[in-house]
């Protein structure tokens, strides 16, 4: 559990006083953009993966030339996703939901050393995985965020890379001010009076957090790309004036409904001070390193896929928020990406 110290006068103040004046930022439809430019270490990195993906090329063209070549698992791992997100990450593009998907790819390796021959088999089938969960989302309106790949296991002279896209869909709406609004929890059983099914506090919360972090300007890829899940039980908040009592207990929503009866303050509902609450306090700890709070050192947030569930112990109901995160290191591209 990360246990560590927020004002929750100061934020509640700055919410309950945020409220009214969101409410005249409602034409706020765009999310913020940022200028940037390509930097001398950003031309490195975009050299770094021509010169790779042109061995490739020149191995798909040749296919019985055996280059003898090879490379450690962790610099395969790196060039596999450096490459696709170089070649096909729309990051720079604005969603309005984002569609994860995860595959498990198998790589022959030879005393800890993937052939190059072997890599390009091994990133050919993942491009074709990717591509056919691409054109297997029915929506017109799509494309790759990111790609994250991974090393799970080796075992037997096979390496297991796992790979997890993620596919930006529709176009964005929403604003960028505070909430107005009360929602149910989860279930995508919509707000309060169960208008507007399809969506909930958690998916809300997930689209002003995308929409108020800003897109930088230009053809934006990421490489050292990390995705992991947290949940609202992991960030304690120390702050709170009653501690267990189902409000503010934590971070993130978070609601023990015991068989008993013995729980305070029992709800599903999130009212407009919880949820500008939560609002703000996520964005706090995601935009914060680790070990105390989200975001891992010198990296940036990419994406956030933010879920509302119940879970069912033998004692009661628990309802929470929690979340898959993808953080990555950012580089500025001078070609713009191909579509799968």
């Amino acid at each position: 559990m990360k246990i560590f110290k927020l004002t929750i006068l100061s934020l509640a103040v700055f919410v309950l006083a945020a409220i009214t004046y969101s409410c005249s930022k409602q034409e706020q439809t765009k999310p913020t953009t940022t200028e940037i430019s390509q930097s001398d270490a950003d031309i490195l990195m975009e050299n770094k993966i021509r010169a790779f993906k042109s061995k490739m090329e020149f191995l798909r063209e040749n296919p019985s030339y055996k280059s003898g070549e090879s490379m450690s698992v962790d610099s395969a791992v790196w060039y596999m996703e450096a490459a696709s997100n170089y070649t096909y990450s729309h990051a720079s593009n604005t969603y309005n939901e984002l569609v994860v998907d995860s595959i498990n790819i198998n790589v022959p390796t030879h005393n800890g050393q993937i052939q190059l021959n072997d890599m390009l088999t091994a990133y050919d089938e993942m491009i074709n995985d990717i591509s056919e969960s691409y054109y297997a989302i029915p929506n017109e309106e799509k494309y790759l965020v990111v790609n994250d790949v991974s090393f799970i296991a080796e075992e037997s002279g096979i390496v297991t890379l796992g790979i997890i896209a993620g596919f930006g869909i529709d176009e964005i709406s929403g604003t960028n001010g505070l909430f107005g609004h009360e929602w149910w929890f989860g279930h995508e059983l919509g707000d309060c009076d169960f208008n507007n099914p399809g969506t909930d506090a958690a998916e809300q919360i997930e689209d002003k957090i995308l929409l108020r972090k800003g897109t930088p300007s230009g053809d934006i890829r990421y490489s050292n790309v990390e995705t992991f899940s947290i949940q609202a039980d992991g960030y304690l908040n120390t702050e709170d004036l009653i501690p267990y009592d189902n409000m503010y207990d934590y971070l993130m929503f978070y609601m023990w409904d015991p068989y008993n009866g013995t729980m305070p303050n029992v709800h599903y509902c999130v009212s407009v001070e919880e949820m500008n609450f939560y609002l703000l306090a996520a964005e706090y700890i995601l935009s914060h390193d680790q070990p105390q709070f989200v975001r891992p050192p010198g990296k940036t947030l990419i994406t956030i896929d933010m879920r509302g569930d119940g879970f069912y112990p033998l004692e009661g109901t628990l309802a929470m928020h929690y979340a898959i995160v993808t953080y990555g290191i950012p580089f500025i591209c001078i070609d713009p990406p191909d579509n799968l």
